[in-house]
């Protein structure tokens, strides 16, 4: 039993083969280590399916088949701390799923804590799933959320804690890479970072109308740009999941839009790597969130599709400029062509987000306005 004491277990979309989950990995194995001097952690997925992190990290302690559950179960009973870390868990909690798991251990055994860090609360699939949502929370030990509305949402609920008006955990990726901008060698060629996904057609009753406008837009807009455009065409895979994942749709935008000057960048379990190659990209052009997120703190101009809540929220969270705005794919597209295109001419005509800085400094309340006995 004692390959299952812990001081830490992580939940989230972990092992999954998404880079934005996967920078949850990389943030919090850091973090622990790095605020709360913690390095008895482990994340809820199989060791193989995790991705390479500067700190290695781990993650079900026995590498045996068809034990899994078993595994997740005796590390729930045996973790002193329980905490969701990253992501937009909390739209609900299933009956009979892992949040359900825990609340019930936690019953059991009263010295396991439950919290969350860098999450967002909603948008709720049902009133029903609001109401479950709100009350499990006030069975939590702490609550750090990456958004003001999910934080003006735990402060309308009355919790017997104060909860963590955060931000989205990327945003430490910097501190952890030892980032800094460096100046562009002379005659490198520019390159114009691309990530978009179907969210629509993997999500339960999607609004699939929205998912063919959304992928009509970058197609028009990718076609306009390459008309008066001579570098590269960068194209990122952040979901590498044969299912659900990025490529299909990527190599589809690319055979109608024409763009002969492109690479495709594979989906890579090494975070860090990724991270280097969108840090290169002139400027990013994405629907998915943590495409923007990663240009956003790695200094990279980025224009994001406002495919789901979430990047609403982090838009006006960051202090975005209204004039760059895309929203769902709304702006004229040789409007949207025109700025792309101004910023690759001249960079210093971009304004980046005017609360990067302070969004640096919400990033780290994830872990220090927390403590871990």
């Amino acid at each position: 039993m004692r390959f299952f004491k812990t001081k830490i277990v992580f939940k989230g979309y972990y092992g999954q083969l998404n880079t934005g989950d996967d920078a949850f990995v990389e943030v919090g194995n850091w973090g622990v280590q790095h605020y709360w001097n913690v390095r008895d952690v482990r994340f809820l997925s199989r060791k193989e399916n995790l991705p390479i992190t500067v700190n290695p990290s781990k993650g079900f302690p026995l590498p045996i088949p068809k034990t899994y559950n078993l595994q997740q179960k005796l590390l729930i009973h045996n973790t002193e701390h329980f905490i969701f870390a990253g992501g937009s868990t909390f739209g609900g909690v299933p009956v009979g799923g892992i949040k359900d798991m825990v609340l019930r251990s936690k019953r059991k055994n009263k010295n396991i804590k439950i919290g969350a860090i860098g999450v967002s609360i909603g948008p709720f699939k049902s009133s029903l799933q609001e109401k479950r949502v709100a009350e499990y929370l006030k069975h939590m030990d702490f609550v750090s959320v990456r958004d003001n509305r999910s934080f003006d949402f735990v402060n309308s609920i009355n919790l017997d804690y104060n909860p963590v008006n955060s931000f989205d955990l990327a945003a430490l990726l910097p501190q952890i890479y030892q980032s800094h901008s460096t100046a562009k060698p002379q005659n490198q060629q520019n390159v114009i970072g691309v990530s978009i996904c179907n969210y629509e057609s993997y999500i339960k009753n999607g609004a699939l109308d929205k998912e063919v406008r959304r992928n009509k837009f970058i197609l028009n807009l990718l076609v306009d740009i390459n008309r008066n455009f001579e570098g590269v065409f960068r194209f990122f895979i952040f979901n590498g999941n044969a299912e659900v994942g990025d490529e299909q749709l990527t190599r589809e935008i690319i055979q109608k839009s024409g763009v002969r000057n492109y690479e495709i960048i594979s989906y890579n379990r090494n975070t860090k790597t990724t991270w280097n190659t969108i840090k290169e990209c002139d400027v990013m052009i994405s629907t998915r969130l943590h495409a923007s997120i990663f240009a956003c703190f790695a200094d990279v101009p980025f224009f994001l599709i406002e495919y789901h809540r979430k990047c609403t929220d982090f838009l006006n969270d960051v202090g975005y400029l209204q004039n760059y705005r895309l929203y769902d794919g709304d702006m004229e597209v040789k409007e949207a062509s025109s700025k792309i295109l101004e910023i690759i001419n001249d960079p210093n005509a971009y304004m980046p987000p005017k609360n990067k800085l302070e969004m640096v400094e919400k990033a780290e309340l994830n872990f220090t306005s927390i403590k871990i006995n």
